[in-house]
């Protein structure tokens, strides 16, 4: 529609987080009426966008709407959440561990897609994620006969960073 990719991404951080707009009026934030799966597919999105976008605001406040409502999140949320903090380098350890422990219980009904990249999430970050790392260990263990050769690769990738 014309609109420069840039322009529409700030204009959604700024609506999300309460900026001012262009005329200056202040807007409330509008992060806590994001459901779940709108706030990791934001975060997600922002990742993905690159630098240009970036909106460290926008970052606080998705993490803070995570922290509060992590309970809600599914795996996949979890998996995208993660992988966008680990991507734009933003280091949030309460975050990963509320994460880490939230995807705990999951993991051995968690579908290998998102058990996957939420270990890239974690490995991306430099954050060790022992519990996690376990874990998804244990589960590649007694699924790796049904894995094909890509699954197993990243599998042993994404275990042997995440130890490191």
């Amino acid at each position: 529609a014309g609109i420069p990719a840039d322009a529409l991404f700030l204009a959604v951080a700024r609506e999300a987080t309460g900026g001012a707009t262009v005329a200056g009026e202040q807007r409330r934030p509008r992060l806590s009426r994001f459901t779940t799966q709108e706030l990791a597919n934001t975060a997600f999105a922002f990742a993905r966008a690159g630098t240009s976008v970036r909106d460290d605001r926008l970052y606080a406040g998705i993490a803070e709407q995570t922290l509060a409502r992590i309970g809600d999140f599914n795996e996949q949320e979890i998996a995208n959440t993660a992988w966008a903090f680990a991507s734009v380098g933003i280091a949030k350890p309460a975050l990963f561990d509320a994460m880490g422990g939230a995807l705990l219980p999951m993991v051995s009904r968690a579908h290998q897609h998102a058990a996957r990249l939420q270990q890239g999430g974690v490995a991306d970050a430099q954050r060790p994620g022992r519990r996690i790392a376990q874990a998804a260990a244990e589960q590649v263990e007694t699924r790796a006969h049904a894995m094909c050769a890509p699954e197993l690769a990243n599998a042993a990738w994404s275990l042997a960073v995440s130890s490191e």
